[in-house]
């Protein structure tokens, strides 16, 4: 589109009356001083639009409610001379994903890695991404970090350095030579370490290419970087590790902290035929919590389980009978403020241990 009140209009039919409907796309132009649109009109209400000046893809969207079943949707040209433009259009009844970034210049996200609950660190998904600040100059990039409780977010941003628009970012630079461009930056799994519960730190391997034309292309690297938990991200459970000994676990006559058999650390909790409580209080009703823990057998005859009662709902356990470490996972919904969670085994005369028990809030 190049003059003004050019568009491109399509009629949508088959829609619900009086139900929110979701318009998102992207737009540009090119020139800053020229506006495109996308909007929505004939659907029952004032026309809406969405807009924007920006002369590299930017994602504009509204919302809207028709009370009618069609509308018109459209992507117009609202002012200048300069050519404009419009991708990736779309209308939806549920309410899109809002972008985790937001940032100009080229940018590639790598795969997010799950870093998994060990040691009171709740298990966080970590999602790092980079980026050149300038498109024009490939001898800059920069690296930032995000963490999410789930894989599609809301994602918080570690402060890693002091560069980018907010001082949490790392750049790396050699424009003299080139050599340094430092690409998709990957987290390896084996590479985690251990979780510090006292400045709830741990350690995170980093693999990543670079020297950017140089004799040998991207080469690989391996970097350390050490990753602070968000403070949000708290286990609910004390001494869920058993680091600590006993307290303040209800123990069952045959349960005992031992120093063998750990999951992650120096202890575990060991049972025959009880297991270990423990309640925790002052949790917000109608929010969503996640129990996880550790679990595992010495005869696979036999089984241990995790589980959570006392919150209002019907209690829920998950077994195993496995001779290995199993995780685990429950989620509830409390309704009186308070859970009673367990690490249980019913029968048999076998050893079963638990290690690593987390209730985090999502």
């Amino acid at each position: 589109m190049t003059g003004t009140s050019d568009a491109a209009i399509r009629l949508i039919t088959g829609l619900t009356p009086n139900q929110t409907y979701y318009l998102t796309g992207f737009a540009r132009t090119s020139a800053a001083s020229d506006v495109v649109a996308i909007g929505v009109s004939d659907y029952g209400g004032t026309e809406l639009t969405a807009t924007t000046s920006s002369t590299d893809w930017d994602r504009v969207a509204l919302s809207f409610v028709p009370t009618g079943t069609q509308a018109n949707i459209f992507c117009r040209k609202q002012s200048g001379t300069h050519a404009a433009f419009c991708d990736d259009i779309q209308l939806t009844a549920t309410k899109p994903p809002v972008p985790i970034l937001s940032i100009p210049g080229k940018l590639s996200v790598t795969q997010a890695q799950y870093i998994p609950p060990s040691n009171g660190a709740p298990g966080l998904y970590l999602l790092p991404e980079w980026y050149y600040p300038n498109p024009s100059n490939v001898c800059i990039s920069r690296w930032a970090f995000y963490v999410a409780e789930w894989p599609w977010g809301p994602w918080t941003k570690l402060d890693i350095g002091n560069d980018g628009p907010d001082a949490k970012e790392k750049q790396w630079s050699d424009c003299a030579g080139r050599t340094k461009g430092y690409y998709n930056p990957t987290v390896i799994a084996k590479w985690i370490g251990p979780f510090n519960s006292t400045n709830k730190q741990r350690d995170i391997w980093l693999l990543n290419s670079g020297d950017y034309f140089s004799p040998t292309y991207y080469k690989l690297y391996r970097q350390r970087m050490v990753f602070t938990y968000p403070s949000t991200t708290t286990n609910l459970i004390s001494n869920g590790s058993f680091e600590s000994g006993v307290r303040p676990w209800y123990a069952g006559p045959t349960s005992v902290v031992v120093t063998n058999n750990a999951q992650n650390g120096t202890s575990a909790g060991r049972t025959t035929r009880d297991g270990f409580v423990q309640t925790i209080t002052g949790l917000a009703n109608g929010a969503t919590y996640q129990l996880s823990g550790f679990i595992k057998v010495s005869n696979a005859a036999e089984e241990i389980r995790i589980g959570v009662k006392d919150y209002g709902g019907a209690e829920i356990s998950d077994p195993t009978s496995s001779t290995t470490y199993k995780q685990s996972i429950i989620n509830f919904t409390p309704t009186n403020g308070r859970a009673t969670v367990y690490c249980w085994k019913w029968n048999g005369t076998n050893f079963a241990y638990c290690d690593d028990l987390q209730l985090t809030k999502l």
